[in-house]
């Protein structure tokens, strides 16, 4: 049977409308599954809005804020200010319970910044607690080495070395020996100056605990440490007062007076320097040794020096040498010759392992940062304790040509003057060098003056080294009065030689030549005008002149008769006072200095 067109068209159009149908209801049940799903989840949220509380803190439910993230992070920010307001004010008790609320809050936390503020926060507070045993130190160090992910490499080995710090405060010599161990196994150790330098401190105290009683220094614990006078206040390095800080101090460039981190991130505010020097403290204790190998100490005459290295020259060594700073070398040395050899004897038995360590490391923290005196200072005493006095000469040269700090010349300075004492060039430029960057430094002005009185060093020089060192200090009474006596010697010398040319009663030629040439003149009209008000003012006369010694009085009234005439003020009271006080030596001191005075500031 035949169907006509438009009977056709009919079917297509019912089987068309059938297929329609069929589509509009499969999305129809499809947006009720849909509605049915959304309404379940909300129905599935609020009850665990009422069984989980911090269901909504994930979710932001009832914040008013925008932007802001969620209410956990914002209650996180808070509890974090807090905690550095609490611990700021010194409210131990309202910060602990901030930072217990705190650790709860973020114990999948795995950022190293956030962790290390917790962890700081923890030992901080250690001391106000009953729990400060090592034992318990030690799981908090481990602790926060498990909540760090495994890229954190560079913050893992910081940790790791602060641990070492903190066993080196509290005397655990062998726990640090452990942890330098494992320390060394970490990946990027070697390329790390922070981490060679801690590993270097625990070799080095290792083989300081290792030396025969009779040369390690007595009663120097940490809190009894004392230095010379012509050692800078942060030259002492105690291994006992190393705190928490170190590895800010030791990341921070400190030569003169800025600090520029590397680990930025975690500079603190307060930058003290925590230095190390290789003391007893407590580390009497005996520690698992390693493999022994004695010292290659070689033999020689009593009073005489070793062979050296090169062409049969003599060797220096600490045994035949006096007087080093003990921040310099931390050894007791004997001084008769009899327990000298016996000293020689003892050393000779020091674990060279140890040593080979603590130089190596020290050698490597030297090679990546050769300005930091933290590291360098060690590197010198572990060298003049291996009584390698040599190398150690090598490595401050090699050091001073790069590096010009006050710190690196003057250990240069001390090194040359007790084993190579006749480079007086050189020597001489160390001390002025350190004058110039720190004119205060009364150390490196008496040495110039010393090498002045042997003949080496020359009087204008001195007078211009001393003209800078009381622009910043008061100076000594020793100070002023060498300070006279060079500008009689060239008051003599201008007369000496205008005599020749000129008349010599002319008083033009008794002024220097340092005061007349064009170079210095107007340098020298300030600083009289200055000083008039530094030293020689009626405040200044009158604490001279308080005291029952008038050495004071009498060789300023001396420098100030040459720099502004006899008739000044403060040279015409000191002549009253040394007439009352009837001291004749003193009062002809002054007057020949003033009989060849003229004043060019007058």
């Amino acid at each position: 049977m035949t169907l006509s067109p438009m009977a056709k068209r009919s079917l297509d159009l019912e089987g068309y409308n059938l297929e329609t149908r069929m589509q509009i209801q499969v999305s129809r049940k499809i947006k009720g599954i849909k509605k049915s799903s959304s309404q379940a989840r909300k129905v599935n949220g609020a009850s665990l809005a009422i069984r989980k509380p911090s269901y909504c803190l994930k979710k932001g439910v009832g914040s008013f804020s925008q932007g802001d993230g969620s209410l956990r992070s914002q209650h996180r920010h808070r509890l974090f200010r807090l905690l550095q307001k609490y611990m700021e004010r010194h409210m131990w008790e309202e910060a602990c319970a901030v930072l217990s609320v705190l650790l709860q809050a973020t114990v999948k936390d795995d950022s190293s910044s956030l962790n290390r503020i917790k962890f700081k926060a923890i030992f901080q507070l250690l001391p106000h607690t009953k729990r400060t045993s090592f034992q318990e130190i030690w799981k908090i160090y481990d602790l926060w080495c498990t909540k760090l992910s495994n890229h954190a490499t560079k913050e893992r080995r910081l940790v790791q070395s602060e641990s070492i710090i903190h066993c080196l405060q509290l005397g655990e010599i062998k726990g640090a020996r452990e942890a330098a161990l494992g320390l060394m196994q970490e990946r990027g150790f070697e390329s790390d100056p922070y981490a060679n330098w801690v590993v270097s401190l625990v070799f080095c105290r290792l083989l300081y605990s290792g030396i025969p009683d009779g040369l390690q220094l007595k009663g120097m614990g940490p809190s009894s440490v004392r230095m010379p006078s012509e050692a800078p206040p942060d030259f002492i390095f105690a291994p006992n007062s190393v705190s928490e800080q170190g590895a800010t101090s030791f990341l921070s460039n400190n030569d003169s007076g800025t600090s520029i981190a590397f680990h930025k991130n975690y500079e603190d505010e307060d930058n003290q320097e925590n230095k190390f020097v290789l003391t007893d403290g407590s580390l009497q204790e005996e520690t698992t040794p390693m493999k022994l190998e004695p010292f290659d100490v070689r033999s020689s005459e009593k009073h005489s020096q070793s062979p050296d290295r090169e062409g049969g020259a003599p060797r220096a060594s600490i045994f035949c040498t006096r007087g080093l700073p003990l921040w310099l070398l931390p050894m007791e040395l004997p001084n008769s010759d009899q327990d000298l050899e016996a000293a020689r004897y003892a050393h000779g038995k020091l674990n060279i392992d140890y040593y080979r360590n603590a130089v190596k490391h020290l050698h490597a923290t030297v090679d990546m940062k050769p300005d930091k005196i933290d590291a360098f200072l060690p590197l010198i005493q572990m060298l003049l304790i291996g009584d390698q006095v040599d190398e150690a000469l090598d490595e401050v040269a090699k050091v001073c040509n790069s590096s010009s700090s006050e710190c690196h010349l003057r250990i240069k300075a001390h090194l040359l003057e007790h084993f190579d004492g006749g480079k007086h060039d050189e020597l001489r430029e160390c001390y002025e060098n350190i004058l110039k960057k720190k004119p205060s430094c009364s150390y490196s002005i008496e040495r110039l003056i010393n090498m002045h009185q042997q003949g080496i060093y020359d009087t204008t020089n001195l007078v211009k080294m001393i003209a800078l060192h009381l622009d910043a200090s008061p100076g000594a009474y020793q100070t002023w009065q060498c300070f006279a006596s060079c500008l009689l010697t060239l008051s003599n010398c201008e007369v000496d030689r205008a005599s020749t040319c000129y008349d010599a009663s002319d008083s033009y030629n008794k002024i220097p030549e340092i005061f007349t040439t064009p170079a210095s003149r107007l340098v020298w009209r300030v600083r009289g005008r200055w000083w008039i008000d530094r030293h020689f003012d009626y405040k200044n006369l009158q604490k001279d002149t308080s005291s029952d010694d008038l050495k004071m009085v009498t060789y300023k009234a001396a420098v100030a008769s040459y720099i502004y005439g006899p008739r000044f003020s403060y040279v015409t009271s000191a002549i009253q006072r040394l007439e009352e006080k009837d001291d004749m030596e003193l009062y002809s001191f002054l007057q020949m200095h003033i009989l060849n005075s003229a004043g060019f500031c007058s």
